[in-house]
């Protein structure tokens, strides 16, 4: 059985200390009062995986963000800017081609051409695969995801 999980998020900005969130392989919890960033983990994965725009309220002073994939033990990984269509993928997979690729779908090399359809194999995206649960209970967020 093939071993897939989210290994870690960065967020980098001018000036500012690397954001790293590190994931496990089985389950990662993540828990913290209200407004602390446990919402914006999400959202860059979605941003990461494509989404046309990065939705935040507040400027964090982030700009370069970061996911790894592992994947049978062998990375892949995602970057982009903030404001960019362009996502640059480093890979050390042989089902995944290492390049830059686009949220443009006009675009020579639109993500969702080139690289979902990898994904989608190897059952990384694949919506019934991904859950994520979140709660708000009295001031105490907890947000999970995990893949299987």
């Amino acid at each position: 059985m093939s071993n897939v999980f989210i290994k870690s998020v960065i967020a980098k900005g001018q000036n500012k200390r690397d954001s790293i969130v590190e994931f496990s392989q089985n389950l990662s919890i993540i828990y913290g009062a209200s407004n602390t960033g446990k919402t914006y983990i999400f959202k860059i994965i979605n941003y990461l995986f494509g989404s046309s725009k990065l939705d935040v309220k507040s400027n964090t002073g982030y700009t370069i963000f970061s996911m790894t994939i592992s994947f049978d033990n062998k990375d892949i990984i995602f970057s982009r800017k903030l404001n960019s269509s362009r996502i640059d993928v480093v890979s050390y997979h042989h089902l995944i081609k290492s390049g830059t690729y686009s949220t443009d779908l006009e675009s020579d090399y639109p993500i969702n051409k080139y690289i979902y359809p990898c994904l989608e194999s190897m059952k990384i995206l694949e919506y019934h695969s991904i859950k994520i649960v979140k709660w708000n209970v009295l001031h105490l967020g907890l947000f999970f995801t995990y893949l299987w």
